[in-house]
Protein backbone atom coordinates (compact mmCIF):
# COMPACT_ATOMS: atom_id res chain seq x y z
CA UNK A 1 0.00 0.00 0.00
CA UNK A 2 3.19 2.27 0.40
CA UNK A 3 4.03 2.18 -3.28
CA UNK A 4 0.67 3.33 -4.36
CA UNK A 5 1.13 6.40 -1.70
CA UNK A 6 4.24 7.08 -2.87
CA UNK A 7 2.90 6.73 -6.50
CA UNK A 8 0.28 9.66 -5.73
CA UNK A 9 2.80 11.64 -3.98
CA UNK A 10 5.51 11.87 -7.31
CA UNK A 11 2.91 11.96 -9.49
CA UNK A 12 1.54 15.31 -7.61
CA UNK A 13 5.08 16.29 -7.36
CA UNK A 14 5.77 16.04 -10.53
CA UNK A 15 2.29 18.39 -11.61
CA UNK A 16 3.47 20.92 -9.31
CA UNK A 17 6.62 20.55 -10.76
CA UNK A 18 5.76 20.93 -14.27
CA UNK A 19 2.40 23.09 -14.06
CA UNK A 20 1.48 26.00 -16.72
CA UNK A 21 2.36 28.03 -13.91
CA UNK A 22 5.79 27.63 -13.46
CA UNK A 23 8.47 30.24 -14.43
CA UNK A 24 10.62 27.79 -17.01
CA UNK A 25 8.16 25.85 -18.97
CA UNK A 26 9.15 24.28 -22.38
CA UNK A 27 7.08 23.32 -24.84
CA UNK A 28 7.91 20.08 -23.57
CA UNK A 29 7.04 20.35 -19.84
CA UNK A 30 9.05 17.39 -18.96
CA UNK A 31 12.45 18.14 -20.83
CA UNK A 32 15.98 19.15 -20.38
CA UNK A 33 16.54 19.84 -16.69
CA UNK A 34 13.21 18.81 -15.39
CA UNK A 35 13.64 15.27 -17.25
CA UNK A 36 16.60 14.81 -15.02
CA UNK A 37 14.81 15.94 -11.60
CA UNK A 38 12.10 13.94 -12.49
CA UNK A 39 14.47 10.62 -12.66
CA UNK A 40 16.41 11.83 -9.79
CA UNK A 41 13.39 11.76 -7.68
CA UNK A 42 11.32 8.63 -9.13
CA UNK A 43 14.54 6.87 -8.97
CA UNK A 44 14.58 8.05 -5.28
CA UNK A 45 11.31 6.76 -4.48
CA UNK A 46 11.41 3.68 -6.90
CA UNK A 47 15.33 2.63 -6.83
CA UNK A 48 14.75 -0.76 -8.04
CA UNK A 49 12.63 0.51 -10.76
CA UNK A 50 14.66 1.32 -13.87
CA UNK A 51 17.06 -2.21 -13.25
CA UNK A 52 13.81 -4.00 -12.96
CA UNK A 53 12.49 -2.43 -16.64
CA UNK A 54 15.78 -3.03 -18.82
CA UNK A 55 16.21 -6.30 -16.93
CA UNK A 56 12.60 -7.30 -18.75
CA UNK A 57 12.75 -4.97 -21.57
CA UNK A 58 16.68 -4.70 -23.01
CA UNK A 59 16.36 -2.59 -25.77
CA UNK A 60 13.79 -0.23 -24.10
CA UNK A 61 14.61 3.90 -25.42
CA UNK A 62 14.85 6.48 -22.88
CA UNK A 63 12.04 7.92 -24.43
CA UNK A 64 10.01 4.46 -23.90
CA UNK A 65 11.20 4.64 -19.87
CA UNK A 66 9.79 7.85 -19.43
CA UNK A 67 6.63 7.11 -20.82
CA UNK A 68 6.58 3.97 -18.25
CA UNK A 69 7.65 5.98 -15.21
CA UNK A 70 4.72 8.43 -16.28
CA UNK A 71 2.31 5.45 -16.60
CA UNK A 72 3.39 3.70 -13.31
CA UNK A 73 2.66 6.65 -11.67
CA UNK A 74 -1.29 6.76 -12.92
CA UNK A 75 -0.57 9.63 -14.98
CA UNK A 76 -3.42 9.85 -17.70
CA UNK A 77 -2.86 10.17 -21.39
CA UNK A 78 -3.70 13.93 -21.27
CA UNK A 79 -0.96 14.11 -18.55
CA UNK A 80 1.52 12.22 -20.32
CA UNK A 81 0.98 14.03 -23.62
CA UNK A 82 0.87 17.50 -21.58
CA UNK A 83 4.12 16.18 -19.76
CA UNK A 84 5.92 15.32 -22.19
CA UNK A 85 4.91 17.39 -25.89
CA UNK A 86 3.52 14.15 -27.70
CA UNK A 87 1.27 13.60 -29.67
CA UNK A 88 -1.78 10.67 -29.04
CA UNK A 89 -0.45 8.84 -31.78
CA UNK A 90 3.47 9.29 -30.42
CA UNK A 91 2.26 8.19 -27.07
CA UNK A 92 0.19 5.05 -28.26
CA UNK A 93 3.48 3.82 -30.76
CA UNK A 94 5.48 3.78 -28.05
CA UNK A 95 2.91 2.30 -25.57
CA UNK A 96 2.59 -0.28 -28.80
CA UNK A 97 6.44 -0.86 -28.84
CA UNK A 98 6.97 -0.89 -24.79
CA UNK A 99 3.96 -3.92 -25.31
CA UNK A 100 5.91 -5.57 -28.36
CA UNK A 101 9.25 -5.48 -25.97
CA UNK A 102 7.60 -6.67 -23.04
CA UNK A 103 6.04 -9.48 -25.02
CA UNK A 104 2.61 -8.79 -23.64
CA UNK A 105 -0.49 -10.29 -24.88
CA UNK A 106 -3.67 -8.49 -25.82
CA UNK A 107 -5.28 -9.15 -22.32
CA UNK A 108 -1.79 -8.28 -20.20
CA UNK A 109 -2.38 -4.62 -19.06
CA UNK A 110 0.93 -2.38 -19.24
CA UNK A 111 0.19 -0.58 -16.14
CA UNK A 112 -0.31 -3.50 -13.74
CA UNK A 113 3.02 -5.27 -15.58
CA UNK A 114 5.15 -1.81 -14.70
CA UNK A 115 3.21 -1.29 -11.58
CA UNK A 116 5.03 -4.74 -10.49
CA UNK A 117 8.61 -3.66 -10.83
CA UNK A 118 8.09 -0.81 -8.64
CA UNK A 119 9.37 -3.67 -5.62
Amino acid sequence: MTTLIDAKEVCSALSEMISEESTHNSPALLSGDRETVFRQVFTFYYPDFQDNLRKTTPDITRAEELVCMLTVLQGTQADIIRWTNLTQEDLKALWLSIREKMHLGSAELLGEQLYKMLR
